[in-house]
């Protein structure tokens, strides 16, 4: 048997069969050497783990206050996160266990919100290598434009960059038949330049490619503007008004007298471009200003007519022999051909003028409407047979 001093008290300790007959520890308490039958210490465990909290919590707490006292560390004071509160009223067990919770938490709160700084900071500097990231890949792609926009007199800071179009083709093939490409058709502008790369594959010379811009977006019947460029008489350019799909006005230039780099041959790539600010459409070919149209000033009154075939001389008199028998037979041939050219004029003046008479009503019809706003497209255009034209390094600039 073994004893425990406890002041007045004696705490006694032994074994003893019980009803069964089986051998158990049993409890005494002795005072005033009077022995008294106890408990066992199993039966009522709410002291004994109320004693072990009680023990872990102080112990706990001892070596949070040794660690910090054997390392100093300099610290902002801390305030408590939201989410840790002071434990709460409640028994006596409950009341042990809170704080042991709470002083957990209120030891974990610093190197917490520590942790959390940081990583947030961490996210902020990825943020920052993104975004700077992001602005010198930008810069680098919208590079070549910006670069190329004092070529047209536009400034830098007058706009932005509306997008940068992959290489695309467009193909027409027919009588008066039109193929129209964009990625971001859905764009509606006002006030631009646009550029792009053209290189042409055109069956008859009056077929080209080109753009169209200020459009309503109805494939049916057209209302918009068109520029396009061609290979007829060494590059020839052609400003069309379309409206209710009808030629409502139209002005043409001749860029090969003002463009020497201009090549008009077919597989041929040229620069293009037009600039468009209110009423006024400028056109550039290979970065040089061909010309400008006003959106306001009404189709010229008569036709541009082509050069009429000039009629053959005969011999002259005093040609005799086998000289003049050469001199007949010459004259003979240049006639015949003069006839076939004189002609294929007049039909083709009939034709101009009657052309040029629907133009005129259309206009009328028209009212003087200049259409402020719509959309842009790479153009490919057949006056008649085919014209296949490949579009590289387009863009749109856009005016604030």
């Amino acid at each position: 048997m073994e004893r425990e001093d406890l002041g007045e008290i004696l705490l006694v300790e032994d074994t003893a069969p019980n009803s069964g007959g089986e051998m158990e520890n049993r409890i005494y308490h002795k005072k005033n050497e009077e022995v008294i039958p106890s408990k066992n210490r199993h039966s009522n465990p709410s002291r004994f783990w109320l004693a072990l909290i009680i023990f872990l919590l102080v112990s706990l707490l001892a070596c949070q206050f040794t660690q910090k006292a054997a390392t100093p560390v300099i610290e902002a004071p801390v305030t408590l996160a939201p989410d840790i509160q002071e434990p709460p009223t409640a028994t006596a067990t409950e009341e042990n266990l809170q704080a042991t919770q709470w002083a957990e938490q209120t030891a974990q709160a610093p190197a917490t919100q520590t942790q959390q700084a940081r990583e947030a900071e961490a996210t902020q500097f990825v943020i920052k290598l993104t975004e700077d990231a992001i602005a010198e890949a930008t810069k680098a792609f919208y590079a070549p434009v910006l670069n190329e926009l004092p070529n047209y007199g536009v400034d830098s800071n007058s706009g932005h960059v509306a997008w940068v179009h992959n290489p695309a083709s467009a193909s027409a093939d027919g009588y008066h038949a039109s193929d129209i490409v964009n990625d971001y058709g859905d764009l509606s502008v006002k006030d631009f330049l646009l550029a792009a790369d053209i290189n042409w594959d055109t069956q008859y010379g009056i077929s080209g490619c080109g753009f169209t811009f200020r459009s309503d977006g109805n494939q049916q019947v057209f209302n918009q503007y068109m520029v396009v460029f061609t290979r007829s008489t060494d590059g020839h350019i052609f400003f069309n008004t379309l409206f209710n799909g009808k030629l409502a006005n139209f002005k043409d230039f001749y860029a090969n007298i003002i463009d020497p780099d201009l090549d008009w041959e077919n597989g041929a790539s040229n620069r293009m471009a037009i600039l468009v600010r209110g009423n006024s459409v400028k056109i550039f070919t290979n970065q040089k200003f061909i010309g400008e149209v006003n959106l306001t000033d009404p189709p010229p009154q008569n036709p541009t007519l082509p050069v009429k075939p000039v009629k053959p001389q005969p011999p002259a008199d005093d040609l005799t022999g086998k000289e003049l028998q050469e001199a007949k037979k010459a004259y003979q041939t240049a006639m015949e051909q003069y006839k076939q050219d004189l002609e294929a004029y007049t039909q083709q003046v009939a034709k101009l003028e009657t052309e040029h008479s629907t133009i005129l009503n259309a206009y009328r019809q028209m009212g003087g409407v200049v259409y402020e706003e719509g959309f842009v497209g790479l153009l490919a255009y057949a006056a008649s047979g085919y014209s296949n034209c490949q579009f590289n390094n387009a863009w749109l600039w856009v005016f604030d």
